[in-house]
């Protein structure tokens, strides 16, 4: 069986911090966030080694500017 995962989501304009498939020790978090949602689900992941996996629109620009840093020191 593969470990759960920590999954962060934006849902109408909070962040849900959940755990896949559910675990009852980790219900349903909501902050109005990212940065506390990100927080805590890093804090999850120090205490059970699961990975977190951020699907909302701050990972996708984050990554992209990332990107773009890169490609820009490359250059």
């Amino acid at each position: 069986m593969d470990a759960p995962v920590i999954v962060i989501r934006n849902e109408g304009g909070l962040y849900v911090v959940t755990v896949e498939p559910e675990h009852p020790s980790y219900p349903p978090q909501s902050f109005g966030s990212h940065k506390v949602a990100y927080g805590t689900a890093g804090g999850m992941r120090l205490v059970t080694g699961w990975k977190r996996i951020d699907l909302t629109e701050q990972a996708v620009t984050q990554s992209q500017q990332a990107a773009h840093r890169l490609g820009a020191e490359d250059g």
